[in-house]
């Protein structure tokens, strides 16, 4: 399923979206990667990902899962999800930033 590769993908985005969103991070991109890839790559999520999935899928359902990922559509599916991973992201921000007086009008009317 290249979970390896989709995980360190994933945390290239969050790094790329993290700067972009606070630019001032830009210097400090190569520490933020090594941090990320120690404490967020599938090597050191691995055991805690297999319980996540031990707990949400029967040992059957989790069987039908990895002949659905060996599909083409499946595989599709895995080199996809970086990308739409990252437009989910991007639309999720620029949602908020287009909402943003509405958001600080609605905080404002709490006070």
């Amino acid at each position: 399923m290249e979970t390896e590769k989709t995980m360190q993908s994933a945390i290239d985005l969050t790094l790329d979206m993290q700067i972009k969103g606070n630019p001032a991070l830009a210097s400090y991109k190569d520490v933020m990667k090594k941090f990320f890839t120690k404490h967020m790559s599938y090597a050191s999520l691995k055991n805690d990902l297999i319980d996540i999935y031990a707990k949400e899928f029967t040992e059957p359902e989790l069987k039908e899962l990895v002949v659905f990922y060996r599909t083409p559509i499946g595989k599709k599916l895995v080199q996809k999800t970086p990308t739409l991973t990252k437009k989910a992201m991007e639309l999720g921000q620029r949602r908020v930033q287009d909402n943003l007086e509405e958001l600080k009008a609605m905080i404002g009317g709490k006070k």
